[in-house]
């Protein structure tokens, strides 16, 4: 299960933080830009039958992973999703909104590709501190939080490092013998809410009633 964005120093320490903050509320967003060259550059992207979705399963997957890991397991979903500016060149979604329900929190998602450019991702939290990441900076109660930066390297900037850094997780399990942070169950969590956005089409449905 590659979820590298749990492996990031500012996501690290909201996870931290998380533990005694009572979250009520929350929110995150993906929004950037893929055009028709993005989706022909390889058959499977743009296709239900070979991509299994759009922007959910496709982007925005690794931040509503993080807003579970962040908030814990969700209880209810209410969701849709549109397709707005490439209808003749793919039959995914390029768009999707929603409402998630926990036992004592909420919060609302938003994730597109039809943006005219790459805008930071960004989540918030609230709770007895408000947390607030926006790309890989951290701020709580509006000051930002002072961390060491694990270097990009040859990536895009939006990526982040945390590919290399799940991956020399994984084989050190291996070698060690310890258990993997980012199992099949911690995975499955974050299809299991793609899935159930995908099931909602504006409608409230249960979480893990698959």
């Amino acid at each position: 299960m590659c979820l590298q964005n749990r492996y990031l120093p500012a996501n690290v320490r909201a996870k931290e933080l998380c533990a005694d903050n009572l979250t009520t509320g929350g929110f995150c967003s993906v929004v950037w830009s893929r055009d028709a060259d993005y989706y022909r550059q390889s058959d499977w992207r743009g296709r239900f039958a070979t991509e299994g979705g759009g922007v959910l399963i496709n982007q925005a997957i690794h931040t509503l992973d993080l807003l579970t890991w962040f908030m814990g397991a969700p209880r209810s979903v209410t969701a849709d999703v549109y397709n707005y500016h490439l209808k003749d060149v793919i039959d995914v979604e390029d768009t999707a909104q929603g409402y998630i329900e926990f036992d004592n929190a909420s919060a609302l998602f938003y994730a597109t590709t039809a943006a005219a450019e790459n805008f930071p991702v960004e989540i918030a939290l609230v709770g007895k501190r408000k947390i607030r990441l926006l790309a890989d900076a951290l701020f709580v109660d509006g000051e930002k939080v002072p961390l060491t930066q694990s270097p990009l390297g040859n990536v895009k900037p939006y990526w982040g490092a945390g590919h290399a850094a799940i991956i020399t997780d994984f084989y050190n399990s291996l070698i060690s013998g310890s258990p993997f942070a980012v199992d099949e169950n911690e995975g499955a969590k974050s299809v299991e809410l793609v899935l159930s956005i995908y099931e909602s089409h504006g409608k409230r449905i249960a979480f893990g009633g698959r």
